[in-house]
């Protein structure tokens, strides 16, 4: 166990570090990582290591980490490779990618579809050799990827109950719509578990509040607010605030709750980001 301590906090020293690093330091934890990812026998340090070299985006991992992917058998850490694969933004990645997309595992096969649109993006932008070959640039400037929890939906008073579940889709869509995350699914009970369990750094619950959805002249008012917490510790981070007002479509309260889900989640999701640059 004190072992198991002592490489958790090297990787996260060395995420902590990595930016300020020169290049031959940041390939030299790379091959740390990848060393761990291929050979710890626990679940949690794997997802981390996957994580961190996620941060540090080298292409030269792109194929050390398609061999891991295809001998891993757990859905959280195949899945958090898949998102650091897109992450780091080599198109090399797009066919075994795309194969994950028919994954029996749920949550790889979501995470999958998410990789593909990336790198299908990064395909058109990466220049070909004489080969007809993307041609990976050194390092992707793409954002990191985070772990992150749909949490508790709370109804404020006037709120009429019947749309928690309406409220619980738009915050699960949100998250799902953005390539940098990698959602824990199930009931927020579970993915607390898994949370604490695994150790996972960089773990986020995005709670909702709905503080009004009121019909008015112009259309349907909606105001929420994305209270951002850690874990461990279960600790307070910041809250993210959207009021929007939508007019049209078929269901006008649906569409004005989704449109300010999205953006209080984006803007949540910056902040989040940010530290981790």
């Amino acid at each position: 166990m004190r072992a198991l301590r002592v490489v958790v906090a090297f990787l996260v020293c060395g995420a902590l570090s990595a930016h300020g690093s020169p290049a031959h330091a940041q390939s030299a934890r790379a091959s740390f990582l990848l060393q761990m990812l291929r050979s710890n026998p626990e679940a949690r340090v794997r997802t981390n290591a996957a994580l961190r070299l996620g941060e540090l985006r080298e292409t030269a991992t792109v194929a050390p980490l398609l061999t891991v992917l295809n001998a891993e058998r757990d859905a959280t850490v195949q899945a958090t490779i898949i998102a650091t694969l897109a992450s780091i933004g080599d198109a090399t990645a797009l066919p075994a990618v795309q194969a994950l997309t028919r994954s029996s595992s749920r949550d790889v096969a979501a995470q999958a579809r998410r990789a593909v649109t990336l790198l299908e993006a990064a395909a058109r932008r990466q220049p070909t050799n004489t080969t007809g070959t993307a041609t990976p640039t050194p390092t992707s400037t793409a954002t990191p990827v985070v772990l992150i929890a749909a949490g508790r939906v709370n109804l404020q008073s006037g709120v009429t109950a019947t749309l928690q579940p309406t409220v619980q889709r738009a915050l699960e869509s949100a998250l799902d719509a953005r390539g940098e995350v990698v959602r824990h699914t199930g009931t927020s009970s579970q993915a607390t578990s898994t949370m604490r369990t695994r150790r996972l750094r960089g773990a986020h619950q995005f709670d909702v509040n709905v503080q009004s959805v009121t019909q008015q002249a112009t259309g349907v008012r909606v105001a929420v607010s994305i209270v951002v917490s850690t874990y461990p510790g279960r600790a307070y981070e910041f809250d993210a605030s959207s009021t929007v007002t939508v007019s049209g479509g078929a269901d006008p309260r649906q569409g004005a709750i989704s449109t300010a889900m999205n953006s209080a989640v984006n803007r949540a999701l910056t902040q989040v980001l940010s530290t981790l640059r």
